[in-house]
């Protein structure tokens, strides 16, 4: 698709906005589940009325297209339907001109086209000599291998914490036979002799806040279902690791604890990641279903707050909650001017 040809460009982001707002339904609370039964682009607005798009600009208004929802509100103890909404306005998106431009509160915006790294695992030596490899993934929250020559230690990095890679790959169900043969005898039995335990307990905290286990056995379930929902890229992971992996898991984390100890030993390189290969163009199409989603914390809140407290759909999805976000992106980002 043509980032260049604004109808189709246009076509994208409604589009992806749609996909985005789908994914917050149905919502199930103590009372109600609210389910949307359609979303959906409104009419299109013909992208060479210039007089609309002065009146927007002198008047204050954006220029956009709606972004619509027909809702129904169920009561989860009779199963019967509380309330309906039908073309409920759910964003008011702005469309793109030929000016490449977007009108949002009377100002005109353009927005940038940004590289961004693809999904994978990339390693590097850093300029204190420490290797580290960047899991930087599509869906999950995103960490780091390091490991210290010195040391001769695996650590994974979430943000503060630290945790003892040996442990983690075990408890995901990786032989000892195949880490030892992998990082070699001397080096598995020093991670070994080293081994602490609460290791899983640091790792569960860090993917899961509201986790508040103890022990490494509550923890293990709350990290299977957290590395179960993340997301890699199989080609970028074919060219750094060798085989195309999708998703973190044991066997991910030992071919990466591995070209670690390859890039150390001076029998593996390590990765470029400013080569075009690893990047992909980002463009306004993208940028704003990620802010949605970015904001799915707010908006749920919002939603949630209301949704057994109110009996009506037009009280439980206002018209700020998914506007926010998108305007946010044209007034409170770099990436438009």
């Amino acid at each position: 698709m043509s980032i260049l040809d604004p109808e189709r460009a246009m076509a994208a982001l409604e589009d992806g906005t749609v996909d985005e707002i789908k994914k917050f339904f149905p919502l199930t609370g103590r009372k109600h589940t609210l389910i949307a039964k359609k979303v959906y682009a409104g009419k299109d607005v013909d992208v060479d009325d210039i007089a609309s798009q002065r009146k927007a600009r002198m008047r204050g208004r954006t220029w956009s297209t709606g972004i619509y929802g027909d809702f129904d509100l169920i009561d989860n103890e009779t199963g019967k339907i509380v309330s309906k909404a039908s073309k409920l306005k759910l964003v008011s998106l702005p469309k793109l001109t030929r000016r490449y431009s977007f009108i949002v509160a009377g100002t005109e915006y353009q927005a940038d086209n940004q590289w961004r790294l693809k999904a994978g695992a990339y390693t590097r030596r850093k300029a204190n000599g420490e290797l580290e490899t960047q899991f930087n993934l599509a869906k999950g929250r995103g960490f780091k291998m390091s490991f210290d020559p010195e040391k001769r230690r695996f650590l994974l990095g979430y943000g503060s914490s630290h945790v003892q890679l040996l442990p983690v790959l075990q408890a995901l169900g990786i032989a000892d036979e195949a880490i030892e043969k992998s990082w070699g005898r001397p080096l598995y039995a020093e991670n070994v002799g080293t081994k602490k335990k609460g290791n899983l307990v640091k790792m569960a905290k860090a993917l899961d806040r509201r986790f508040t286990g103890k022990t490494d056995i509550e923890a293990l379930p709350v990290i299977k279902e957290a590395l179960a929902k993340t997301e890699l890229s199989g080609e970028t992971t074919k060219t750094t690791l060798g085989k195309p992996y999708t998703e973190v898991g044991g066997p991910v984390l030992l071919a990466a604890s591995g070209k670690l100890l390859g890039v150390s030993r001076g029998t593996s390189k390590v990765d470029n990641r400013d080569a075009l290969e690893f990047k992909e163009l980002w463009s306004v199409q993208d940028h704003i279903p990620e802010r949605i989603q970015n904001s799915s914390r707010r908006i749920l809140y919002k939603m949630k707050n209301n949704l057994d407290r109110r009996e009506e759909v037009r009280s439980i999805v206002t018209t700020d909650i998914f506007n926010v976000p998108v305007k946010a992106f044209f007034t409170s980002t770099s990436l438009s001017q």
